[in-house]
């Protein structure tokens, strides 16, 4: 099976990373690794992400999503990177469901989808 780290860049995200981090500790196939990329935050964001025994905090300096981003990527060591923002919302089978995509097709080099994030209601 193909192997897949989860990647989140965060900025002062406290209100939002918990949700998130519980929905993929809920994956029907739990990813090889989840990265939260620490740029700057001032708030309880890294404190709260510590707190699952999945995630491994790395620093970025240089202020920006794209930066951060970057530092993530660089941290990877599996088959697939998945990047989401800490306010996207995973349904159980999200990480099942990319590494099957990868498996299926070798020509397959990147996919997306709709997103699920928590400020916008349940369509």
């Amino acid at each position: 099976m193909l192997s897949l780290t989860i990647v989140i860049p965060v900025f002062n995200e406290e209100h939002h990373i918990k949700a998130c981090l519980e929905s993929i500790a809920c994956q029907t196939i739990a990813p090889t690794e989840v990265i939260v990329v620490d740029n700057n935050c001032t708030d309880r964001t890294i404190e709260i992400a510590e707190k699952f025994n999945f995630v491994r905090v790395v620093s970025e300096k240089q202020q920006g999503r794209g930066y951060a981003r970057t530092t993530g990527f660089n941290a990877v060591k599996t088959d697939i990177i998945g990047r989401i923002d800490a306010d996207s919302r995973l349904d159980s089978t999200w990480v099942e469901e990319v590494i099957s995509v990868f498996e299926a097709r070798e020509d397959v080099t990147g996919v997306t989808g709709i997103g699920r994030v928590s400020f916008l209601p349940e369509l």
